[in-house]
C-alpha cells in the first residue's frame, strides 16, 4: 500500500504504520471481501482493490498498484473483476472518492464508465 502511494498526489508523508492502521481499519469496517482482489507475483503484492459499504452501498475505497507495476493494467484487471462481482451480487451502483487530480485514478474509474457527482 506504502509503495503505491509514495509519489501520488494522496501520498502525504505516512508510514508503514499509517498504511497497516489503514488496511486494519478497513477490515475492522464493513468490507466486502468477496469484490475485494489483490494481485501478486508469487512474492510481492503488485495490485490491490478494496471494496467496503458506505451508507448501505459499495464503497471502491482504495486501488492500489506497486509502482513498479504501475502502467500494466493490473488496476484495470482488478476494477473490472470488482464490478463484475458486485453486478453479479445484484448491485446496481458503487461509489468511490477519488481525489480531484489524481489523473491516473479519475483515467481508471472513467475507463469503467464512472460518472462524476458533485
Amino acid at each position: 500500500m506504502l509503495d503505491s502511494y509514495i509519489g501520488t498526489i494522496d501520498y502525504e508523508g505516512e508510514g508503514i504504520e499509517e498504511a497497516q492502521a489503514e488496511v486494519t481499519g478497513y477490515l475492522d469496517g464493513d468490507p466486502f471481501l468477496s469484490a475485494s482482489w489483490v494481485l501478486e507475483d508469487g512474492v510481492l503484492l503488485l495490485a490491490a482493490i478494496l471494496v467496503s459499504r458506505w451508507e448501505d452501498k459499495p464503497l471502491i475505497g482504495y486501488v492500489m498498484t506497486r509502482g513498479t507495476a504501475k502502467g500494466n493494467q493490473v488496476a484495470a484487471t482488478l476494477l473490472e473483476k470488482s464490478l463484475r462481482t458486485l453486478g453479479d451480487e445484484g448491485w446496481k451502483s458503487v461509489d468511490a472518492f477519488i481525489t480531484e487530480g489524481n489523473t491516473p485514478s479519475e483515467r481508471l474509474f472513467a475507463s469503467a464508465g464512472a460518472v462524476k457527482l458533485d
